[in-house]
């Protein structure tokens, strides 16, 4: 009898083992899942509930401790937080999927054929609108002008934006319907001039004189593009952005599909400053939260691009003798400007790419900020920054944005810019020490959309393909660094660390399968990995055909 009570007893203890005392909507098993935690641990599998992450762990004890409605068997994949692109142009890349692609080639002539096709498929279009083209993959890289443009496709008004959106190329009737000829003059802005005549190309502040006359798309073929925009960026495992620049009229529209239900990414926005009053706008409505918009600060320029040598440096060019770039702004407004967010407790994020322009602007930072904060200020891009001013980035808690993609672009020709001042330039280990943090983006549509280019420029610095030599190697990255930059050093610089960028209870259930361990792979196999599927808040929002 005894013997029989035992028995019922162990029994009864072993089913009890066995039942699941608590639910979940899914549960994730099978996989190696780095958590991106405080000491970079991994799991085998994770609970989710109402979009959240409840539990994660060894898989036998998340599968014995939960039921769930749907559980993913990850057939040993590897699982990372969802990723976040720390500086980009949501807009511009929605927009950009309208227009011709440029990006891909490598002479004025490919252009023209570019050109040509798509005046052929798109016959009634009179205004014809491109971005991508660099004139520093020609031979020679030397600007273009509008003559053969004007030649080859008369009558058709054509406006071609840089790759780095800081140029355009356009033709001449353009010129003469925005008002522009030989005595015009942009405050901020170049207009290039040729034998005493604009050539077509504008930078900088010059470029609105003509991006202004571009008829307007609709608000609903705006939300489409967007849309589409979108479903590009979780295929490449993007969960969340920072929006380096959000025009009013975007602006409007993400509060409208979020309230719809159709903006799934998660956006972090900087309100682009055309002027003070874009602030006085604003500033009494921030911070500003619902669901997956988040609006807490500004973005400011204050200078133009190295590859079309708008960059304010501190000596002239190396192969532009006498020639400086440009400081858009004077240090008086950006004083003005950096005060005005600074009393109203909000994060400012200026455009600094030029030795001269990340001065000024560290300069007036630290004047207002005076020593360690948490205001997070960032400086987007810092691409060139003397040594006598690094300090200020920890001086002052500055958080550096960088796009390592941009030194891989750059690497073949910024030498001849800047001479020995390439020693200061794609700093991005040494810009990590002064805080240990750096937050990582693509810049898109400057660069690729790819966060595995972001990964790979950060840690190997040198061709895709993996050729040529590395690039100032001492400034690379980990791959634990690279890492943590493009997930939870990104939501600190966005004031969202307690809700995204690792895998932890309470967390938002973004997450990423991908085939590939980028901790463990070898160089060549990074760009040659695939996301498998990508969730947000517990809700599958790309899953890959795997025919």
């Amino acid at each position: 009898m005894k013997k029989i009570i035992f028995s019922c007893l162990i029994s009864t203890l072993f089913l009890s083992a066995c039942i699941k005392t608590e639910k979940a909507d899914l549960v994730v098993h099978n996989a190696k899942i780095y958590l991106l935690n405080t000491t970079f641990e991994t799991a085998e599998a994770m609970a989710i509930k109402d979009g959240k992450i409840l539990e994660t762990g060894p898989e036998r004890q998340i599968l014995n401790k939960y039921s769930a409605q749907k559980v993913y068997d990850a057939g040993k994949m590897v699982v990372y937080p969802g990723l976040i692109d720390a500086h980009c142009h949501l807009w511009n890349y929605a927009k950009s999927l309208n227009e011709i692609d440029l990006s891909h080639t490598n002479s004025e002539e490919e252009i023209y054929d570019l050109i040509q096709k798509y005046i052929e498929e798109n016959p009634d279009r009179e205004w014809i609108t491109g971005r991508g083209w660099d004139q520093n993959k020609w031979n020679p890289p030397t600007f273009p002008d509008n003559h053969i443009l004007d030649s080859l496709f008369p009558g058709k008004k054509i406006v071609l934006t840089r790759i780095d959106g800081h140029a355009v190329w356009c033709s001449s009737n353009v010129l003469k319907l925005a008002n522009i000829n030989s005595g015009t003059q942009v405050k901020g802005g170049q207009i290039l001039m040729k034998n005493g005549k604009p050539t077509g190309i504008l930078i900088d502040n010059a470029m609105d004189k003509v991006t202004s006359l571009i008829p307007p798309l609709s608000d609903d073929e705006k939300k489409k593009l967007i849309l589409k925009a979108q479903e590009k960026l979780f295929e490449q495992g993007i969960t969340s952005i920072a929006d380096a620049g959000t025009e009013e009229d975007i602006l409007q529209l993400l509060k409208e599909m979020n309230s719809e239900g159709t903006l799934k990414i998660k956006v972090y926005s900087m309100i682009w400053i055309s002027d003070s009053s874009q602030i006085d706008k604003h500033i009494s409505q921030m911070p500003y939260r619902d669901k997956n918009l988040h609006i807490r600060s500004f973005k400011l320029m204050a200078d133009g691009a190295l590859g079309s040598r708008g960059a304010c440096l501190l000596a002239p060019y190396s192969d532009s003798l006498n020639h400086y770039g440009t400081l858009i702004h004077s240090p008086v407004y950006i004083e003005k400007i950096a005060r005005k967010i600074y009393n109203a407790g909000l994060q400012l994020n200026i455009h600094c790419i030029g030795d001269s322009a990340n001065r000024v602007v560290l300069n007036v930072y630290g004047k207002i900020l005076k020593q360690t904060n948490d205001f997070r200020w960032r400086i987007e891009h810092a691409q060139i920054v003397n040594e006598k001013d690094i300090s200020k980035f920890r001086d002052f808690t500055v958080i550096p944005s960088v796009q390592p993609t941009h030194a891989i672009s750059d690497k073949n020709w910024a030498a001849t810019r800047l001479g020995e001042r390439i020693k200061d330039a794609y700093r991005y280990q040494t810009l990590l020490n002064q805080n240990k943090i750096i937050a990582l983006g693509t810049d898109f549509p400057v660069e690729d959309i790819s966060p595995l280019k972001t990964f790979y420029a950060a840690v190997y610095r040198k061709n895709y393909d993996g050729s040529g030599q590395v690039f100032l190697p001492e400034e690379a990255l980990s791959k634990k660094e690279a890492l943590m930059g493009m997930t939870i050093w990104n939501a600190i610089a966005d004031f969202e660390e307690n809700e995204k960028g690792s895998l932890e209870p309470g967390k938002s259930a973004d997450f990423i399968v991908l085939d590939t361990d980028l901790m463990e792979c070898e160089a060549e196999q990074v760009l040659k990995a695939h996301v498998i599927q990508t969730f947000v808040n517990g809700k599958s929002v790309f899953k890959r055909n795997q025919e």
